[in-house]
Order: structure tokens, then sequence, then C-alpha cells
């Protein structure tokens, strides 16, 4: 039996988006051939790889049931951040994240890693009332002009323009741990500038237990990352705002559901002679 893998570039939420889309490409395909695909970690032996640039007009052939004379194992070297594939098949997608999945993600974690840290997290800190905020900061900054940060001012007026049409009775962040001065001044100047004062920083807590908590939010204003779009489009997300400019010339992903409304973002860099620490600055301005 030939098998079927995906290089794991970049971190944990690449990497899910990976699996998923490998996923998707082993269930069509199995469904049109006689030959099956096995699903193995990181296995590039005497494989076709299916690049991003032509993963569309494959999956369309998939999708009309053509078949495909490959007959060897196949690789999948990209990041796939698509939403159409993952529209089509949200359902099945769904449905292989169980606890008992115990196919391999990355080095670190498995599919029932991730969906047993969603059944663990006992919700106490927000209500299907609340709205909740990710933001993805961190590494976003890269050399500062070339920055995947969104202006915070971004994020003022969206949520300033949602408390005004939904009155949430409280607006929660869900961030990673702050190890700069820059990354304190950038959730400042949002705590500052909202103008209803109902909106609470939630305590840092590790990788998975901040998906779970985007996992249960029923209402969730996205950042740009992958980190976020992922337990929305798993969990149980209703009302949703996704960024209406994405961050990678090949990323196309722009809907969690049927209820996805896009917001205005400008992304905040500087220029390239400037070190990271003025960014401060110009935050604050």
């Amino acid at each position: 039996m030939n098998s079927i893998s995906f290089n794991p570039q970049g971190r944990f939420g690449n990497n899910i988006f990976q699996y998923i889309t490998t996923k998707i490409f082993q269930k069509l395909y199995n469904e049109i051939h006689k030959t099956k695909l096995e699903y193995k970690y990181n296995t590039k032996q005497n494989a076709f790889i299916l690049y991003e640039n032509s993963f569309f007009q494959i999956y369309q052939a998939l999708n009309h049931k053509m078949q495909l004379a490959l007959n060897r194992n196949v690789y999948l070297d990209g990041f796939y951040q698509f939403d159409y594939h993952i529209q089509d098949n949200l359902e099945y997608i769904k449905s292989i994240f169980t606890n008992t999945n115990d196919e391999i993600i990355n080095e670190k974690y498995k599919v029932s890693d991730l969906v047993k840290s969603f059944e663990q997290y006992k919700n106490d800190e927000f209500t299907d009332q609340d709205l909740v905020l990710h933001l993805r900061l961190d590494d976003f900054v890269n050399e500062g002009y070339n920055s995947f940060l969104i202006h915070p001012m971004s994020y003022v007026d969206i949520i300033n323009k949602i408390q005004e049409e939904q009155k949430f009775k409280n607006v929660y962040i869900v961030c990673d741990i702050w190890r700069r001065k820059w990354e304190q001044e950038y959730v400042q100047t949002i705590l500052d500038n909202v103008k209803e004062k109902n909106i609470i920083l939630l305590p840092p807590k590790d990788l998975l237990t901040d998906m779970a908590r985007i996992y249960y939010a029923k209402n969730v204003l996205c950042s740009n990352s992958t980190f976020c779009w992922i337990p929305a489009f798993l969990g149980r997300c209703e009302k949703n705002w996704m960024p209406n400019k994405n961050t990678c010339s090949n990323q196309r992903f722009y809907k969690i559901n049927q209820y996805t409304e896009l917001y205005n973002v400008e992304y905040l860099t500087m220029t390239k002679q400037e070190s990271i620490e003025p960014l401060v600055n110009i935050i604050t301005k």
C-alpha cells in the first residue's frame, strides 16, 4: 500500500493545516482508486510531491472523481492555508479529530493530544454572551519592517463596531505570554482605546489551553493566525470576524463558517533600518 504524508514546516497551526489537507486528499483519492493511500508521518521516499501551486487543480480533479495515475507515495510540501477545501470537507475534518486518533501531527503532538485538551478544559472563564479575541504577537513581528502584526487600532476599531452592534457582555483576550516590552504596549494600546472598558485579558496559559479557549468560544474575533482559525472552525464558534487581508501571498483563508464577517486591517511595519524596540513608539502614537 502506498502512503500519503506531508512536510511538517512551521509551527503547530501550520502543521495542523498540513495534516488536514493531507487527510482530505487521502479521503478523496481512496474513494475513487483501488490502490489506497495510507497516512504516514513525514515519509517522502519514492513520492509524488504535491506543491501548493498545483493543489487546486488536483483537488478539483479528485472532487470530480477523476482518477490520477500516480501509483506511488504522495508527499504534500506546502502550507495549504485555503478556505475552500476546509469548507467543502468541514464535517469530515471534525469527524477525524477524536481522542482515539493517534496519527502524528508533528514531533510533539498527535491528533488525540489536541482533542483531549479540548475535553479536559473546563470553561469557567467566559460565557456565550461574551466575545473572545485572539491576538498573535511574538514571532509575527518578524524583523519589524515586514511585520505580520495587525495594527492595534485595527482591533480597537472592530471591537468598537462589534460592541455597538452586538453588545456582548464582556470581551476576553487570548494571548501568549509577553516576552518583550512592545507586546505589553501593544495590548495596553487596545485596552486604553476601546470605548467600553469591559475588556479582560485572560491569564496566559499553555498552547493547548489557549486553543481550547477558542474552541469553546461561541463568538470569536479572529487574528490573522492559523492558531486561532483551527479551533474556531473545529469548535463551537458561530458569530466570527476575520481579517480582510491575509499576511502571506500564498494564503487564501477568509471564512470560518457561514456567519463570518470580514473586518478591515492595517499591518504594523517599520522601515528596514529600524530595530524592533522602536515599534513601541509606533504602537503608542
